[in-house]
Order: C-alpha cells, then structure tokens, then sequence
C-alpha cells in the first residue's frame, strides 16, 4: 500500500484526514536501498513521503514498477518491463525463482502495509542479492600465415559471473 496516488492528503478508511501518529508516520521522508546492478552497488537512497511512488519510479528509472516481498516486511520495488534483450547485468534474489533487471529500491514494511523504511541493515539487504554479469573469456589461435607471427582471437567463451553488490555509504 503506497498510500493515496492522486496527491490529495492522505485519509483513513472513513473518508477523515489522517491525524496524530498515523498522519507524522505517511509524511515523513525515509531512507530506502538503491541496487544498481550496473554499478554493482547498493546505496542509500531518500524516498519523499509526499509522493512514495513517484520517488521509487524515479530511482528505478521506468514507468510501470512490479514488487517482490522479502517475507512480510520487506519489499523489492523493479521495472516491470526491464527483464528483455540486451541486457549487461540483472540481479539474483535469494528465494525468488527469476532475475530481477534495471535498478531496485528496496523498503520495509508497517504493520499496516505502508512502505517504511527497510528493517534490516544495508549489509543484511546485500547478502539477500547477487549481481549477475557477462564475463568473456577469449580463445586465441596463432597466425599460420608465411612471414607472420601473432595470434588472432578465434572466439570468445562466455561464463556469468554472480557478486554480492558493493555497499556505498557515502
């Protein structure tokens, strides 16, 4: 639950302006993680309280968002349509059966449903994932040409390289 997505304050099942700690707990900013599998990093990132999900869509960098819970109080915000061809990185999520591509902010979970500020530390998030890249591996054959000497590439073997993304606290 993102809360109300036309901008309008936010209300209570009754229709009443939310008020006391419920209406301090939707209005404040919080820190979520931001995993760039191009980068291989996972970063702080600021998520605006007065619009949550336009925040997380500029951090992911897309139009239409899918999220993945990591049991019941996380979730793993992603591009929808990211996961196609041409891809230079995607990232692995323990527990989770496809690769997940494009940026993901990942925030915790309330009581309630409402996006908060993730429960576990950057460090304990990081250990949940992994950054899968193409590494090539070339094969090279010598020239057997009169008067020439080298080698030229005959061709490139490819292995995917899985690695824990780089924290960055600055």
């Amino acid at each position: 639950m993102l809360g109300n997505r036309s901008g309008a304050p936010a209300r209570s099942g009754k229709g009443q302006p939310l008020r006391g700690k419920w209406r301090s707990k939707l209005n404040k900013d919080f820190t979520a993680y931001l995993i760039e599998p191009s980068a291989g990093t996972n970063r702080y990132a600021r998520v605006d309280s007065e619009n949550r999900l336009k925040s997380i869509y500029g951090l992911i960098g897309c139009s239409l968002i899918d999220a993945v819970h990591i049991g019941n109080k996380h979730l793993v915000y992603c591009d929808d349509n990211r996961l196609g061809d041409g891809l230079h990185s995607v990232s692995e999520l323990v527990g989770h059966p496809a690769p997940l591509a494009g940026n993901l902010v990942v925030t915790g979970l309330d009581e309630d449903g409402d996006t908060v500020a993730p429960h576990q530390t950057i460090n304990a998030i990081a250990d949940m994932f992994s950054i899968l890249r193409p590494v090539f591996d070339p094969v090279f054959e010598e020239v057997k040409a009169p008067g020439t000497f080298g080698v030229t590439l005959a061709s490139l073997g490819v292995r995917i390289e899985r690695q824990r993304p780089i924290i960055i606290t600055a």
